[in-house]
């Protein structure tokens, strides 16, 4: 559900580090078994039920993240943290998958791309909308596109599925806000 840039830099990398997230149908495509082929898999969550569940983990660390995060920081030596300039050739290699498939679709012709619309509404608007969604993969692209410009103005069901959601949630938000374009 991202974009192909960051996409194709989780398939290609050698290490994932999840911290507090699930591996879910959203965040691995689905396909649990072609989920980064080539990587070792760091799964760090408070919950123990979510480690293994979907994704074979190579390194489970169950605890806060807060406090497993300070702990590996501190156990790392200085001289095995990797500063940028060892990455060069791999961010090269992001900015160019990025530059080859743009996040926002560039429109031609008479078909109009999702991504290019709601990137036109999130200009017109300023950023400044609440915006809500209904069930389905315009929660994604509204997340990926609109490019909000005050924070809780997205207004979704997040992964519950509840269908029929968007239409009274935007009279509640217009209700709540009455000065507010939604």
């Amino acid at each position: 559900h991202g974009s192909y840039f960051a996409n194709m830099a989780v398939h290609n990398s050698d290490l994932v580090i999840c911290i507090g997230a699930r591996f879910d149908d959203r965040s691995t495509g689905g396909v649990f078994d072609k989920f980064a082929p080539g990587a070792k898999v760091i799964h760090i969550d408070i919950d123990p039920s979510t480690i293994n569940k979907n994704i074979k983990v190579h390194c489970p660390v169950v605890g806060d993240a807060k406090s497993v995060i300070t702990q590996l920081d501190e156990s790392i030596p200085l001289e095995f943290k990797p500063d940028s300039n060892s990455r060069t050739d791999w961010f090269e290699q992001i900015k160019d998958w990025e530059a080859n498939h743009p996040t926002v679709a560039i429109q031609k012709g008479k078909q109009i791309k999702t991504s290019f619309a709601i990137d036109t509404i999130s200009k017109i608007t300023k950023g400044k909308a609440v915006v809500v969604t209904d069930v389905g993969q315009h929660q994604m692209w509204v997340a990926q596109y609109y490019q909000f410009e005050n924070p809780r103005n997205q207004v979704t069901s997040g992964g519950l599925g509840t269908m029929g959601f968007g239409f009274p949630a935007a009279i509640g938000a217009q209700v709540a806000n009455p000065d507010a374009l939604v």
